[in-house]
């Protein structure tokens, strides 16, 4: 059951019990009930909009840890490849994410657990 499912359930729940509040307390007065209703209709129209802003921030949330889930797995993956293939999945990575790099250093050590590889001198 998705949240705003529920939302929508405690929505109703919520709007049955204004509006028998609303009868008895407009008992005899049928603009009290009149505008009774009209609350419990707004008031249900402001929770069914707000069960919808939540899912979609749920979903939104829920697709970024995804993205984020399957980034550390790549990232992950690279201890199982060459440096060199490793570098270039990196780099192909940040430009994905449109993050600039600078080129490598050529000295520098790339390390992994269980390797140790010395490029260049």
């Amino acid at each position: 059951e998705t949240m705003a499912n529920m939302l929508q359930k405690l929505a109703l729940k919520l709007a049955e019990k204004l509006l028998a509040f609303a009868q008895q307390k407009a008992f005899g007065r049928d603009d009290a009930f009149i505008y009774s209703r009209a609350r419990v209709i707004v008031e249900l129209d402001r929770i069914q909009a707000e069960a919808a802003k939540k899912q979609e921030e749920f979903q939104a949330k829920m697709d970024l840890l995804e993205k984020e889930w399957k980034r550390q797995i790549r990232i992950v993956s690279w201890s199982t490849m060459s440096p060199a293939e490793a570098n270039k999945d990196r780099a192909l990575m940040y430009q994905e994410d449109g993050i600039v790099e600078s080129p490598p250093d050529s000295a520098a050590i790339l390390q992994f657990p269980g390797k140790t590889t010395q490029q260049g001198g």
